[in-house]
């Protein structure tokens, strides 16, 4: 037979990749034997030292996670050492139990576990462990080898624990190349690494303290290793540092499979009631920075009931500050509040106690609420930022309030058209905001960035700091889908309509998925503008139809989601393009700043415009009728709103007999213009408060004015209680002289007196 005659047929097939991957756990099985091998020979490091690109291909996934332990850089002196330290851990990691050190072994380990004997087998036979003696089932003789001392324990032949070997090492390599993905597996090394310097093994170097590892974890954040300075931390016992690197990190740790394990770690601890706050709303910034606004909300509202249980004022505005910054892209009006309830608490708390941690949120608060008066162009704003800048006087304002602050100058320097003040002070904003690590506000920072400078027309620049958001890979849907609208808004001001429309598309579609449904109404008004402008270049109708659809949705979001002054925008935006009037020449015509009165009523004092243009008009009587009506409607209405507003301020703050004087008189003056119905449901607020809320007492009282008489049924019905209550209410507001019993047994009804 030649040799011809052993040639193959058919040509040699490509490797799977199963068996790639099959090829590569063997070689490194091969590599860790040679491993195993030198340290039982005393000859590891050498072997380490003369193989470099072995060694860093072996540590790559690995070594990131022991230097932030250790706070060294990368060296390649130190590679031998941390090799030595991998190597202990991975024989480690064949025990059972999890273990990350081959320590406290008990007798039944060795005797009668056999699901531990590959990593005894390991461990004896390379030294890393010495077999105990165990005589009265094995005796030894003198200097007898680990690996005949583990047959004769095991009553096994040789073959055996070489089978038990080979298994571990795959095991281990098996280890080796999966890396440090798991929780468990990061956490263990990072615990072997612990107790090496614990141990000393690392040389004499500095004692293992909570000092030394604040001082690590300072490293850490320099070096951009956020989960290693979250490490340190939780092993320092620094809860309150833990929560405030978690928060501004959060974007950065929200990806992290250590992040989880080590929160539940450091809120199982006891801690004061701030730090509790300041952990659980950490927690709602981390679940933001997931795209998980359920855990988000309930995260705060954990918050919430922690501060309410301590009964401090400081830790209630600090919770419905973070409130109010979850309801921003939800609720505004529910926002405002919040920002303005914070206010109160933080405001009470700095006067009485000069209390200077009070101050710091207190400014916060002020900044936010101010961005949210700017977001419906209302001055209002001038006169918070005037008074957080006061704040800063009394107190040293740290860092990160500095950049909330430059942050809502610069917005609100654009809406007041002086674009270069509002790039000052988005640029001090970027700088501070770089110089504490926090990605998340350097991405809002950008995009703040882009967007001043599209109205520059400054077009490259615009897109450049959009763009950064995208491509450094952000994971919270707000920044992404701003990030979006951004481009958009830079494209569409180029003319380029077509990318325009992609861009908000997009956003419009993350929106959606998100639930966040202000920012689906801002891409649903900007998709309109868009698609008008298309139809206007190139007349398709199906352009014009598109822009349709999303004026019809942008009008169908509830004004909580919106504004009324971007509501009325929505309505006008099609004459505005399509139209005799032109276009806006600048994308922020609709972004200036309004006079207080108007923004505060803004929906009320748009109905009066409204009116007004009818009256100027000629047209019928009953028309000018109806819009003399409608105005005086609307005055009512804002004179109710600030009346309540008052009367709230009032009663939270026990300040009724001060004002005794003013309500009287005011009380009078609103009496004269009441109707009805309305003095009817001003006399009975106060004697029926606890049977029922203000739209059913409104409902009964217009019932009784338009039927003369009400039953027990009918009561029932409208106040949404059984029979029987409804029977003890109506009793309860005749005895009070609301009402009047008339007839008895099924005919009984009940009028109003007189």
């Amino acid at each position: 037979m030649t040799s011809a005659d052993l040639a193959p047929t058919d040509p040699p097939r490509a490797a799977t990749p199963a068996s790639a991957a099959e090829a590569r756990l063997d070689l490194v099985a091969r590599l860790l034997d040679a491993a195993l091998q030198a340290y039982r020979n005393g000859s590891f490091v050498d072997l380490a030292r003369q193989r470099p690109l072995v060694l860093r291909w072996l540590l790559q996934r690995h070594e990131r996670c022991m230097r932030g332990v250790l706070g060294q850089p990368a060296q390649a002196e130190t590679a031998p050492a941390l090799a030595l330290c991998l190597l202990r851990w991975l024989v480690a990691q064949l025990r059972p139990d999890g273990a990350a050190q081959m320590d406290g072994l008990a007798e039944a380990d060795w005797l009668y576990r056999t699901a531990w004997r590959p990593a005894l087998a390991v461990a004896a036979v390379a030294g890393f462990v010495a077999v105990p003696d165990y005589p009265r089932h094995y005796r030894r003789r003198s200097g007898e080898p680990a690996l005949e001392n583990l047959c004769g324990l095991w009553g096994v032949g040789q073959s055996t624990v070489y089978r038990l070997m080979e298994r571990a090492r795959r095991q281990m390599a098996q280890t080796l190349l999966e890396g440090t993905r798991e929780a468990q597996r990061s956490l263990s090394l990072r615990a072997a690494v612990k107790a090496e310097l614990d141990l000393g093994l690392w040389g004499p170097g500095e004692a293992v303290t909570a000092a030394w590892h604040r001082e690590r974890a300072g490293r850490a954040q320099r070096a951009g290793d956020a989960a290693s300075a979250l490490w340190h931390l939780a092993q320092a016992g620094d809860a309150a540092g833990f929560a405030r690197s978690l928060r501004l990190q959060a974007s950065d740790l929200a990806g992290s499979a250590e992040t989880d394990p080590l929160v539940e770690l450091v809120a199982a601890r006891e801690a004061a009631p701030r730090v509790v706050v300041d952990l659980w709303l950490a927690r709602a910034a981390l679940a933001r920075s997931r795209g998980a606004y359920d855990r988000e909300l309930a995260a705060i509202e954990a918050a919430r009931q922690a501060a309410q249980a301590a009964q401090e004022p400081l830790l209630l505005g600090i919770v419905l500050s973070a409130l109010g910054k979850y309801f921003e892209s939800r609720d505004v009006d529910r926002a405002v509040a919040c920002y303005q309830d914070s206010a109160e608490f933080l405001r009470d708390t700095a006067t009485q106690a000069d209390d200077s941690d009070a101050l710091e949120h207190q400014v916060t608060t002020y900044g936010r609420l101010a961005w949210m008066y700017l977001l419906r162009n209302d001055d209002r704003a001038r006169g918070l930022l005037d008074r957080a800048e006061a704040l800063r006087t009394q107190a040293r304002v740290p860092d990160a309030v500095l950049g909330v602050l430059e942050q809502v100058w610069g917005e609100y320097w654009r809406r007041a058209g002086e674009l270069a003040r509002s790039l000052e002070h988005r640029h001090r904003a970027l700088n501070i905001f770089e110089r504490l690590g926090d990605r998340r506000s350097i991405f809002a920072t950008y995009l703040n960035l882009s967007n001043t400078y599209a109205l520059q027309k400054n077009f490259e620049q615009a897109q450049r700091y959009a763009s950064r958001v995208l491509d450094e890979g952000v994971t919270e849907h707000e920044l992404e889908i701003n990030a979006h609208m951004s481009l958009g808004n830079a494209y569409f001001w180029q003319g380029r309509l077509d990318e325009s429309i992609a861009a908000h598309g997009a956003a419009l579609a993350r929106s959606r998925h998100a639930g966040l449904r202000l920012h689906a109404f801002r891409a649903h008004y900007n998709l309109a503008e868009a698609y008008y402008n298309r139809f206007r270049e190139q007349g398709q109708t199906s352009d014009e139809e598109a822009g349709d659809a999303h004026v019809r949705a942008a009008l169908d979001t509830p004004d909580s989601d919106s504004s009324p002054a971007a509501k009325d925008a929505v309505r006008k935006l099609k004459a505005e393009v399509l139209g005799a009037a032109p276009p806006p020449s600048s994308p922020d015509q609709a972004d200036r700043l309004l006079p207080a009165e108007l923004a505060a009523h803004a929906e009320l004092w748009a109905e009066v415009q409204r009116r007004r243009a009818v009256l100027a008009e000629p047209s019928a009587p009953e028309a000018h009728a109806r819009a003399h009506l409608a105005i005086a409607r609307a005055y009512a209405a804002i004179a109710a709103k600030e009346r309540d507003a008052a009367m709230a301020l009032i009663e939270r703050h026990g300040l009724t007999a001060g004002f005794v004087a003013e309500l009287d008189a005011l009380r009078r003056s609103f009496e004269r213009e009441l109707t009805r119905e309305q003095q009817l449901a001003a006399a009975w607020k106060p004697a029926s408060a606890e049977l029922f809320d203000d739209d059913r007492r409104a409902a009964l009282i217009a019932h009784l004015l338009r039927e003369g008489a009400l039953t027990k049924s009918g009561y029932g019905q409208l106040a949404g209680v059984a029979p029987a209550t409804a029977s003890k209410h109506l009793g309860l507001l005749a005895e009070r002289g609301l009402l009047v019993q008339r007839g008895k047994g099924p005919a009984t009804r009940y009028e109003l007196p007189g």
